[in-house]
């Protein structure tokens, strides 16, 4: 399935806050952010063998804007991502379930003094393997589509999400709840009937 995965580049850069937990479930997916992704650094948080380095959090050469739905997050904006003052625009995301990416804010210094922001109203999630209890709580992958979209790279975004909805579909399968594994030319003509999910502007 590996091979067959977009790659997308971007100009600016991908941070994931990943905790060491989420890391190795099959149902996690930053794993496919940054297989699809270019220029995304894994910061390992929570690993018992390792201690956490924040030193990628505090470059100076950077401006980074940290995607968390947190109380008085801005609503982020394509100008957001062209950095300020000559510094290279750099995207954080925490990795994990919705309560251990809260831990990791809280106890992450860096992230506590980060720029906060949160995507525009668009479609709940879409992602059937592991529901938030927010449909308006989007897995990481979809978080970075939507950027991707937002940032107006919509054929990138697109074909991001056709893979999602393939692997998607083949989780399913390897869980009974599909009887047959989708190909990816089938999840491309089902999705080629249907609205995309970052149709920004919702109620």
């Amino acid at each position: 399935m590996c091979a067959q995965l977009p790659r997308v580049a971007t100009p600016y850069h991908w941070i994931l806050v990943q905790h060491a937990a989420d890391r190795r479930r099959p149902t996690n997916t930053g794993r496919l952010v940054a297989a699809m992704v270019e220029n995304v650094e894994v910061l390992v948080f929570a690993d018992r063998h390792e201690r956490f380095d924040e030193m990628p959090l505090r470059d100076p050469t950077r401006d980074y804007l940290l995607l968390f739905p947190a109380f008085g997050a801005e609503e982020l904006l394509r100008g957001h991502l062209e950095g300020r003052e000559g510094r290279q625009p750099t995207l954080v995301l925490l990795d994990g379930t919705w309560r251990q990416a809260a831990r990791m804010r809280r106890r992450i210094a860096a992230l506590r003094a980060m720029r906060c922001v949160r995507l525009p109203v668009a479609a709940p999630s879409s992602w059937a393997i592991r529901r938030a209890e927010d449909p308006a709580r989007l897995c990481t992958l979809e978080t970075v589509i939507r950027v991707v979209a937002l940032s107006g790279r919509e054929d990138e975004a697109r074909r991001m999400w056709e893979a999602m909805k393939w692997i998607e579909g083949r989780l399913m399968y390897m869980r009974g709840r599909r009887p047959t594994p989708p190909s990816l030319a089938e999840v491309r003509q089902e999705l080629s009937r249907v609205p995309s999910p970052w149709g920004f502007g919702g109620p």
